[in-house]
C-alpha cells in the first residue's frame, strides 16, 4: 500500500496507533516493567511529566515516503529507574547510562515504529537518537503533532510524542531536524 493508497488521516492514525501498541511491549521486554498508555494528550501542552520543569528527553527522526519526529519524555528520576532496571544498577543520579537508556528506548520504540509503517510504505531510515535534558527546556520540531500519549510506568508518568511532516514535503536526511528553544521565548 502506497502513501497515495490511503487518506492523512489514515496515516496519521495507524502511526499513532503503531506506536502506543509497541510502547508496553518494548518497556516489559526491555525493564521488565509494565507501562500503561494513556488517551493522546495532545491539547495538554504542559502535564504532570513537565511540572517540575526538569526533564530528560530522547528525540529521533525517520525519512523516506513518510518522515517525522519522535519524542520519549521523562524525569531525570525516571531515567535513572530506567538504566538501573536495565542494566541492574542501583543509580539514583543522572549518569550517562541514565541517558543511554533513554536512548535506547527511545530507539526501540520508534525503530518498531518504523519497522512496521515500512510494511505499508516501503524504507524509511532512522536517526541515532539524540537526549536533551535539563530545566525548563522546550523541544520543537517540524511536522504535525499526531500524537502526545502518556506513558504510566509505576508512579512515574512519561511521555511519547509523534511529529509527522506534510506528505508533499519530502526532505532528505540533512533536511530532517529538531531546534530547541527555552521556555518563556
Amino acid at each position: 500500500m502506497s502513501v497515495q493508497e490511503i487518506d492523512i488521516f489514515g496515516i496519521k492514525k495507524l502511526a499513532a496507533e503503531t506506536v502506543s501498541g509497541l510502547i508496553p511491549h518494548a518497556f516489559l521486554t526491555m525493564a521488565n516493567v509494565e507501562a500503561v498508555v494513556g488517551e493522546d494528550k495532545r491539547d495538554e501542552r504542559k502535564d504532570a511529566a513537565r511540572s517540575a520543569g526538569r526533564s530528560v528527553a530522547g528525540v529521533i527522526g525517520w525519512v523516506g515516503a513518510l518522515s517525522g519526529t519522535g519524542i520519549l519524555e521523562c524525569s531525570p528520576e525516571f531515567a535513572c529507574t530506567l538504566a538501573n532496571l536495565m542494566l541492574g544498577t542501583e543509580a539514583t543520579t543522572l549518569t550517562e547510562d541514565a541517558l543511554d537508556a533513554v536512548a535506547e528506548m527511545t530507539n526501540i520504540v520508534f525503530g518498531g515504529m518504523k519497522t512496521q509503517l515500512e510494511k505499508h510504505f516501503g524504507a524509511m531510515a532512522l536517526s541515532i537518537p539524540t537526549i536533551i535534558y535539563g530545566t525548563d527546556v522546550e523541544m520543537r520540531t517540524s511536522g504535525e503533532l499526531i500524537t502526545v500519549l502518556p506513558i504510566e510506568i509505576g508512579d512515574q508518568l512519561l511521555r511519547v510524542k509523534l511529529y509527522m511532516n506534510s506528505l508533499e514535503e519530502k526532505r532528505g536526511a540533512l533536511g530532517q531536524f529538531w531546534t530547541i528553544s527555552c521556555a518563556g521565548r
